[in-house]
């Protein structure tokens, strides 16, 4: 049997009849999920089903590109960054949880995993490990591990104090 034997070959039947199923089963399952959430009494927190809606499909874009490009961090990093930056923006604006504290909960997550995201890109930007540490954590005074230590008011100083240890 030959795989990809044409147009008219068996397997080119299975792909278009497996489009087909997903093209069906997508928008369905996209739109009835969120409402799942208010059939199920032992959930005390609910969101709005658009806030639902929206943020499964940036879980799906982020596993998606997680998926296809396993060995490009350049790639799946932004693509978080950009989920992380639009989930805040709609934690802050559409105010998705009818507990005030959630929001202010959810949106402050958000923006740690915002965070995360800016020292992984610098740290894949060259910068070294104790630098984006040191940024992350925003300490006043980061100590490395050679005793020595910079004030982060002067990233370029901590840089240059990162490279003489290393």
């Amino acid at each position: 049997m030959e795989c990809w034997g044409g147009l008219h070959s068996v397997h080119t039947l299975y792909v278009l009849g497996a489009i087909v199923a997903i093209l069906l089963f997508y928008p369905l399952a996209s739109l009835v999920y969120p409402n799942l959430q208010f059939e199920d009494k032992s959930v005390d927190i609910k969101y709005q089903p658009s806030f639902m809606i929206f943020l499964q499909q940036l879980r799906l874009l982020a596993v998606g590109v997680a998926v296809l490009h396993p060995e490009t961090p350049w790639v799946t990093v932004p693509t978080g960054l950009v989920c992380f930056v639009l989930l805040v923006f709609l934690s802050i604006s559409m105010q998705p949880c009818l507990i005030w504290w959630v929001n202010g909960l959810r949106a402050t997550l958000y923006g740690i995993c915002i965070c995360v995201s800016l020292a992984s890109l610098l740290l894949l930007a060259g910068l070294s490990r104790a630098v984006c540490l040191a940024l992350l954590f925003r300490s006043r005074e980061y100590q490395y591990l050679d005793g020595g230590s910079c004030s982060m008011g002067n990233v370029s100083q901590a840089q240059s104090v990162a490279e003489q240890s290393s």
